[in-house]
């Protein structure tokens, strides 16, 4: 494929996008197009390392455990350890109730600890981890605090 034909296949990819984005003319406003990670060659396996495996799969690409980069990936694979053990954490300590919680721990930068945060509503917040119970989460909390409990 020369210069040109590239050129125009871009061209076309944008047109394409473009009109896709048009509301109809009846007035009916277009369906968005579903959002999917882009994926990429650098994969965070089940065991939490990152490796290099060429091509992507639909499967890991939308678990989300694909990047573009080889940092990318090392910085996800670190969030993923501490949101996975912190939810195994809470499964252990609430139970089958869990999922209706309105306590949350939160990390302290300043002195390095963890303490007990509250809201009213229930699971309101993407990727937190609710606990049922104040004594629930004051336990995790204890537990992360002595160094029991490793993120």
């Amino acid at each position: 494929m020369n210069d040109y034909e590239k050129t125009i296949a871009v061209l076309q990819d944008r047109v394409r996008a473009l009109e896709e984005r048009l509301t109809p003319c009846n007035g009916a406003v277009a369906k968005p197009k579903k959002w999917s990670p882009v994926g990429g060659n650098w994969w965070i396996r089940f065991i939490g390392d990152v490796v290099c495996n060429g091509d992507s799969t639909p499967y890991s690409r939308e678990f989300g455990t694909e990047r573009q980069t080889c940092e990318q990936a090392k910085r996800a694979a670190v969030e993923m350890r501490k949101f996975n053990r912190l939810l195994a954490l809470r499964d252990e300590l609430c139970g089958d109730d869990a999922e209706l919680g309105m306590y949350h721990v939160i990390f302290q930068n300043r002195d390095g600890t963890y303490f007990i945060g509250y809201s009213e509503q229930q699971n309101n917040e993407i990727g937190s981890v609710r606990f049922t119970t104040k004594e629930s989460a004051q336990r995790a909390c204890e537990m992360l605090n002595s160094g029991e409990v490793e993120l």
